[in-house]
């Protein structure tokens, strides 16, 4: 933390003069702030405006024994203002272009006591929470903020229906994948008979699944 208020600080105080020397030198390929600027301005979040809205319900993806897979769809990003001037090298006003995201999760029967924090700093819209209990259903929501600086916007509505699988549907799944994987039928299957025994090879639970 404390590199990054330094680098912040010796931004703030170099940027401007860089500018100005980029302005005065700009035929030169050489002069200092093309190393300078790339580290200051590139890197630097920009955007104090107001949040975005919440992205969209969470919704399940695929789920295994101690891990569950979620998607949600991004919030609107606003437009641009339009141009206080458009002269020549006038500057041009800018829109936040990119989203990152902050995953809660929780106990389904419990998020009362709190919701735990999976990842705060999720570039695309989907996500796999790992570390689960088995058999257990977990609630989550999404957050979301511009990639270009600014504030948490409020959560999405959240999902309540993210059960995990049991262990043995979860290895019923893992041995008809390896099955599939060694493209074999008839020999293989007695190699893996909680594969084909039970009467539901996906080995989905349902998402009223209590916590044990």
């Amino acid at each position: 933390m404390a590199l990054r208020r330094l680098h912040d600080s010796l931004c703030s105080l170099f940027v401007t003069p860089a500018l100005v020397a980029c302005t005065l030198l700009s035929a030169c390929p050489c002069c200092f702030c093309v190393l300078l600027l790339p580290a200051c301005v590139q890197g630097k979040k920009w955007y104090t405006g107001p949040p975005p809205d919440a992205p969209s319900y969470p919704e399940l993806v695929s789920a295994s024994d101690v891990s569950v897979k979620i998607k949600w769809t991004p919030p609107a990003l606003p437009e641009a203002p339009p141009a206080e001037s458009k002269a020549p090298g006038a500057p041009q006003p800018r829109a936040p272009k990119e989203f990152v995201y902050k995953v809660e999760y929780g106990y389904k029967y419990s998020v009362s006591s709190g919701w735990e924090v999976a990842a705060n700093n999720v570039r695309v819209p989907k996500y796999t929470i790992e570390g689960l209990d088995p058999n257990t259903t977990y609630a989550a929501r999404v957050y979301a903020k511009y990639a270009e600086g600014g504030e948490w916007g409020p959560p999405s509505a959240s999902s309540w229906g993210l059960p995990t699988l049991t262990q043995a549907a979860a290895a019923e799944i893992r041995a008809e994948k390896e099955v599939r994987e060694r493209g074999c039928v008839g020999a293989c299957f007695s190699t893996h008979p909680a594969a084909v025994d039970s009467p539901n090879n996906l080995g989905t639970t349902s998402a009223s699944t209590k916590r044990p």
